[in-house]
């Protein structure tokens, strides 16, 4: 059986963020263009990066709840958020426990806004949690497994938790196995691989400390500058001071190329 989540408020919440952040964007982009290239320029436009990657986020993080709801038989529970799947095996359930008698403290670790809450926490007596919701607590269940506990809210959180205790006293037909499915990006080898992005890290913010010293110092140049000094001491290769960000350039193709 098929259980959809409430998603009203969560995606109207989202969406006005989303909204919001477009229209910040916009503003940052007239200004960028009536403006002097200059260090206040080049932290403009940091911005607008750093809200690109913000959008991104949010276009991910609605989209995983377009696609959320909950599948329950006699042998799991699924839960689908985006391209996440939590198999739940109905064998592995020792515990149900309705949001509105949920009294522990937990330290929260996620994405969360009105009808939004996707994450990690640390209950004090039921140790980790998972929540996958769209409701405030008392429209909540809480399901554990010896391991670890699930926070769901189904619309029909009634109906749910009748067809739940229907299939628990029922029992499986078969064992599967408690997984957790990740879209394949967060699986890569290179997330475990520290030194690597260590050193992405000091490389990507050198590159920008050679931006913004290059858009501090560009007011102050001559329309043409040098780009190489002879043995002899004498500049040569004169072009114009727009290019002088062919240096970062180059060094943001061989950071991506690494």
């Amino acid at each position: 059986m098929d259980f959809p989540v409430d998603r009203r408020l969560g995606l109207t919440v989202g969406v006005g963020l989303l909204l919001l952040l477009v229209a910040v964007d916009g503003w940052i982009v007239r200004t960028i263009r009536q403006r002097p290239l200059d260090l206040g320029t080049f932290l403009l436009a940091l911005l607008l990066v750093g809200s690109f990657f913000l959008g991104g986020l949010l276009l991910y993080w609605l989209d995983g709840l377009l696609r959320a709801g909950y599948n329950l038989d006699r042998n799991r529970l699924v839960i689908r958020w985006g391209a996440t799947r939590q198999v739940i095996p109905m064998a592995n359930v020792v515990r149900v426990i309705p949001g509105s008698q949920v009294r522990e403290r937990v330290r929260f670790r996620g994405i969360r806004w009105p009808g939004y809450q996707v994450g990690y926490g640390e209950a004090e007596t039921l140790g980790p949690v998972l929540f996958y919701v769209t409701a405030p607590l008392e429209r909540q269940v809480w399901i554990g497994t010896e391991a670890l506990t699930y926070a769901i809210s189904p619309a029909d959180l009634e109906g749910f938790s009748e067809a739940l205790r229907v299939r628990l006293e029922m029992g499986p037909t078969q064992m599967v196995d408690q997984v957790s499915e990740q879209p394949a990006i967060f699986s890569w080898a290179f997330w475990s691989d520290r030194l690597g992005i260590g050193l992405l890290m000091v490389g990507g913010l050198l590159l920008l400390l050679l931006v913004g010293f290059l858009c501090w110092r560009y007011p102050g140049l001559p329309d043409r500058v040098p780009l190489r000094v002879n043995a002899a001491g004498e500049a040569g290769g004169w072009v114009r001071r727009i290019r002088v960000f062919y240096l970062p350039l180059i060094g943001l193709l061989t950071l991506f190329a690494g």
